[in-house]
């Protein structure tokens, strides 16, 4: 394929495009790569909502899950300023820190919980 006129006069200040061969390649590529990311994506976004519902279904809360996945990403200095944070605006905003509940279920596993997250 030929050059052919650019987009925009070349008196423009902005930047002016010739359309050849390869930019038409490399937008085609674009696109082709973009519509396959995004399908892999839908399909991985798919799994992952149906084990979170898995868990949600066991009694797990969404918004907890979703936390401490963003909990994860956090270096240990940040994981620290997050529980201090997290501790620290609870008893501003007037929520007990249920201390009692996290070590029973520190020290026993198997503790049932019920759909707020209170021992049954």
């Amino acid at each position: 394929m030929s050059n052919v006129a650019p987009l925009t006069p070349p008196d423009d200040d902005r930047v002016s495009i010739t359309w050849n061969a390869e930019t038409l390649e490399l937008v085609e590529d674009f696109g082709s790569t973009w519509h396959d990311v995004q399908k892999k994506r839908k399909a991985l976004n798919t799994k992952v909502d149906a084990k979170k519902a898995a868990l949600i279904e066991q009694g797990m809360d969404g918004a907890a899950l979703k936390a401490v996945i963003a909990f994860s990403k956090l270096t240990p200095e940040e994981q620290i300023a997050f529980d201090e944070t997290y501790i620290f605006a609870r008893r501003a905003m007037g929520f007990p820190v249920q201390l009692d509940m996290i070590t029973a279920m520190l020290q026993n596993d198997a503790v049932s919980v019920d759909r707020k997250g209170k021992p049954e």
